[in-house]
């Protein structure tokens, strides 16, 4: 059972699942069909500069007090996410949608494919 909402994100709540592998839904799969890739936890860090904590008012609205930050995940999978907002699958978060994005990350291990998720 999912003890944690979108609106509970935080950089420190997500620390403790570094190294763990979540599950995400992509609706629109290879032919159409509904796929599902696993996607590593590797590294959470802050988004924007400290010193202006700006967000979006909608965002501040939603979840006041949040500091932005980002999920960087790996896959072994070749098949590529693409853009789009995918469902993450695991017990203790429930099914939320998270926007996925695949990245270029210079420097590291080139058999990953390496994807990034922002948190408002």
């Amino acid at each position: 059972m999912a003890q944690y909402g979108l609106l509970e994100f935080s950089a420190e709540l997500f620390e403790p699942y570094l190294g763990q592998v979540f599950a995400f839904s992509n609706p629109e799969g290879p032919g159409g069909e509904p796929a599902r890739v696993e996607l590593e936890l590797f590294e959470i860090k802050p988004v924007g500069r400290p010193e202006t904590n700006w967000r979006p008012p909608a965002a501040e609205a939603l979840a006041p007090g949040r500091k932005p930050f980002s999920m960087l995940f790996r896959s072994l999978s070749p098949q590529p996410v693409g853009y789009r907002p995918l469902l993450m699958r695991h017990p203790d978060f429930g099914g939320c949608q998270l926007l996925v994005t695949r990245i270029l990350a210079l420097g590291r291990d080139p058999k990953f494919c390496y994807y990034e998720a922002v948190v408002n």
